[in-house]
């Protein structure tokens, strides 16, 4: 294989780094977030804009899983 060929290794997407700055802190969400989030999940303008267009309550139980 020549060197302008080689293969470039997929990303890791189970690596999630915490990432720090002087007014941030930016984490992988964790179950423990679940139930901050829950408000989110519930709001009609979130689901339109993200295209999570289930019509059905968000299941708690179903998000920690």
């Amino acid at each position: 294989m020549a060197d302008h060929e080689q293969e470039i290794p997929a990303p890791g997407f189970r690596f999630k780094p915490t990432l720090s700055g002087e007014l941030v802190l930016l984490r992988p969400v964790t179950v423990n977030d679940v139930p901050a989030l829950m408000p989110m999940f519930r709001d009609a303008e979130v689901t339109r804009l993200t295209g999570s267009h289930d019509d059905g309550e968000p299941d708690e139980g179903q998000l920690r899983a």
